[in-house]
């Protein structure tokens, strides 16, 4: 869908619609009037260039078949005037920044771009609603029935950072002196520095594939957090270095200072030895809780009261068909309190050969725990399936595997008995004819 609607707003798509349309929205464009509080006046422009994507269209179509009218013809625009709204009690993103036109909400802004949004307001020290042009497209080949799609015409390029104020050396460029590197912050996003102060840690991050390094804040979560960008001058010097540590400087009116520290080989093998020893040491104290909570529910006394079922990756599945009686490889109780990490039951044919293994712990656990208060069981395979992998490879593009797999129903039943739990066949549950 995105790929097509992408196509209905590139140069070649509704060129004359946008010439003609875009007379309303003609305004005089400086670097400070890229954005401005929402007035009753004409919206400022970017010459058409209609980039920033809305998301959350889908649940408001009924709202833009509101605002449009009738539904158009494939590829033919609309233009509205949207209204852009820091939103800071929506329940899933307290940050979040809602779209409204003609009164009604029609989406939201990404995560992404509303923090860029937010940034660019403390920048230009702007609060509320902002006024800008829209595009609406009605596409009926996105869904059966068709949807809407809205871009807006906003600038979410962030500035370079402005030199220091007040200081005898006002130049922007990176300062070398030894192990230590200072510098401004390119492409600052102000709204993620306004959770950080003087000399909180930042991260800095090789971005694969660009020639950029990205600045983030301690403690964001995945995805958030970026402050900036170091300049493209120190780009060979920090990636080369063994590692750094990175701190904020300063943070003023023009924008916000570096200070990094090159960390010596040395230094960092040394570093990552007792990141070793520190893993390796919460590892164990982990595994001694988890041996001490196999050993009680081992102990325990359990009678299962249903089936099993289960689904596992065949590794011969060209001896195996559905019905075939197969037969679990449960381990010794002192095995598994030495390796509490390889909580698995092994699954064989009637040759005895291994053909798959249980690992989502919870049935392998009744499993284990039925089998030492003296339960066997009864196996059948009760489907198989295949899922085709293809690899995208440069010889052979057309190169695939199939993975085969397996729903086994276990039946649980005291040893020398028959099963204490009857399987429900599915015919079975079947209304009489």
């Amino acid at each position: 869908m995105l790929k097509k609607l992408l196509d209905l707003f590139g140069k070649n798509a509704g060129s004359d619609s946008t010439e003609k349309h875009q007379a309303q929205f003609k305004s005089t464009i400086t670097a400070n009037s890229m954005i401005r509080p929402h007035r009753n006046e004409e919206s400022p422009g970017r010459s058409g260039m209609f980039e920033v994507i809305i998301v959350g269209v889908s649940f408001y179509q009924e709202a833009l078949e509101k605002v449009c009218g009738n539904m158009r013809e494939d590829g033919i625009a609309l233009f509205k005037e949207a209204t852009i709204v820091p939103y800071d009690d929506s329940p899933h993103d307290t940050h979040a920044v809602r779209v409204e036109i003609g009164g009604e909400t029609v989406g939201h802004l990404s995560r992404k771009a509303a923090r860029i949004w937010r940034s660019k307001m403390i920048s230009d020290s702007i609060s509320g609603a902002v006024s800008c042009p829209a595009k609406i497209i009605w596409d009926k080949g996105a869904f059966k029935e068709g949807s809407y799609g809205v871009w807006l015409d906003i600038d979410l390029s962030l500035p370079d950072s402005k030199p220091e104020i007040n200081i005898a050396r006002t130049v922007s460029v990176p300062v070398i002196e030894s192990d230590h590197i200072g510098f401004l912050v390119n492409q600052l996003n102000r709204f993620e520095l306004s959770n950080c102060k003087v000399g909180d840690d930042v991260g800095l991050w090789v971005a694969e594939g660009t020639r950029e390094i990205f600045i983030y804040r301690q403690g964001s979560d995945y995805g958030e957090g970026k402050i900036g960008v170091c300049p493209d001058e120190l780009f060979k010097t920090i990636r080369n270095a063994p590692g750094c540590d990175a701190r904020i400087a300063s943070i003023y009116e023009g924008g916000c200072k570096i200070d990094c520290r090159i960390i010596s080989k040395a230094e960092m093998s040394e570093r990552m030895r007792r990141v070793k020893e520190e893993e390796k040491a919460k590892r164990a104290a982990q595994e001694v809780k988890l041996v001490e909570k196999l050993r009680v529910d081992f102990d325990k006394k359990y009678s299962p009261k249903t089936t099993i079922k289960t689904t596992f990756h065949l590794i011969y599945h060209n001896k195996l068909a559905v019905g075939d009686r197969i037969y679990l490889d449960i381990k010794s109780k002192k095995y598994y309190l030495r390796y509490p990490r390889q909580l698995r039951v092994d699954l064989l044919n009637h040759a005895k050969e291994k053909i798959g293994e249980i690992r989502n712990r919870e049935p392998v656990l009744r499993i284990i725990k039925a089998s030492y208060n003296g339960y066997d069981f009864d196996l059948k395979v009760e489907s198989l399936y295949g899922l085709y992998s293809q690899y995208d490879v440069e010889f052979d593009p057309c190169v695939g595997e199939t993975f085969r797999y397996a729903t086994v129903e276990i039946v649980p039943k005291k040893e020398g008995q028959d099963p204490i739990v009857k399987p429900i066949r599915y015919n079975e549950m079947l209304p009489n004819k």
